[in-house]
This record gives structure tokens, C-alpha cells and sequence, in this order.
């Protein structure tokens, strides 16, 4: 993770992944300045771009409430298919067979 001074930007390198954070025009100045040296693939997230992108395994989205970055949901999937479990049936609390609604006690059963 860096600081670039001149561009004013936020930059993450891994491996071939490169984020960068700024505002929209310093973001589009580092990547026509890249441009002229390699051939990108790229995926612009924020206001008047795109809402969501894809990087490093986890999921970046923008809208108009805000940001969030979370764990991308198809590695449980592809997780669950090697383990053989693609075609189990999901419990989000193991060991309870219903849900209390909230401020409901739990037996101890």
C-alpha cells in the first residue's frame, strides 16, 4: 500500500492486481499514464462508473449511500463443491432446528 504524491492517490500492488483510490480524475490521469506503457484491464468503481468490481477475492461496491468491500460469496460455493457439499442442506446455526425471533429466550435443549 503507497501514497503517490503527484497523483494524490491511494495504491494497492499485488501480483497483477493494482487498486488505486483518488478522486476520478486523478484515478483516470494514473491509468492513462499507465496506458501508455502496458495493456490494462480495468474496472472503474464510483460515481458515474461502475458499482462494483472484483479484486483480490473480495467484492467492492459503490452506491450512492456509501462503500463496502466484503468476501466474495462464490469461494464458499467453489469451497463447498470440493469439499462435497454442494448439495447440502444449510443451517446458519448448527444445532438449532428453528430461529428465536429477537428477545426470545433459547432452550437449553
Amino acid at each position: 500500500l503507497t501514497y503517490h504524491r503527484a497523483s494524490d492517490t491511494i495504491n494497492l500492488f499485488h501480483g497483477d492486481d493494482l487498486v488505486f483510490a483518488g478522486t476520478p480524475a486523478s484515478i483516470h490521469e494514473v491509468l492513462q499514464g499507465l496506458r501508455r506503457h502496458f495493456q490494462l484491464t480495468t474496472t472503474v468503481v464510483g460515481k458515474g462508473e461502475s458499482r462494483e468490481a472484483r479484486v483480490l477475492n473480495r467484492v467492492i461496491r459503490w452506491d450512492p449511500e456509501g462503500w463496502s468491500y466484503a468476501a466474495d460469496d462464490r469461494h464458499v460455493h467453489i469451497l463447498a463443491a470440493q469439499l462435497g457439499l454442494a448439495d447440502c442442506r444449510v443451517n446458519s446455526t448448527p444445532n438449532l432446528s428453528t430461529v428465536p425471533s429477537e428477545g426470545e429466550e433459547l432452550d437449553d435443549e
